[in-house]
């Protein structure tokens, strides 16, 4: 898999650049919401886990997945409901939906190898 992180952070600061074009701030309370969420939501993945180590990291892929396509449908909707004010920005849209899309599916492919793994051996103990 290609350097997701490098993405996830470039798509950060591509969004944090067209809120400030469009004043739009940040909201420090939305911004502790996520971090108590992401704790959580590891803090989960680790207690669900049932001895199959690969079990968390297929459901932390699957959630991954889901925000990646959260974020394509972001950028596709900002392109749809002010597309003129988005590009004043310098915003490549086009771009950014593309690149969710190879994230997306680069996801979704490591969380199938991931599946095979877990359900290989989960046929071999039957």
């Amino acid at each position: 898999m290609k350097a997701s992180g490098d993405d996830i952070r470039n798509d950060q600061r591509e969004l944090q650049r067209l809120m400030r074009a469009l004043g739009i701030e940040q909201s420090t309370m939305r911004q502790a919401m996520a971090w108590v969420a992401d704790k959580a939501s590891r803090l989960r993945l680790r207690l669900a886990d049932f001895g199959e180590p690969n079990l968390a990291l297929l459901q932390s892929l699957k959630t991954l997945s889901v925000g990646i396509m959260g974020k394509r449908l972001l950028w596709r909707t900002l392109d749809a409901a002010i597309p003129t004010r988005v590009r004043r920005t310098g915003l490549d849209q086009t771009r950014l939906e593309s690149r969710a899309a190879e994230q997306f599916e680069r996801v979704e492919e490591r969380a199938f190898e991931i599946a095979r793994k877990i359900f290989a051996a989960d046929s071999r103990c039957s």
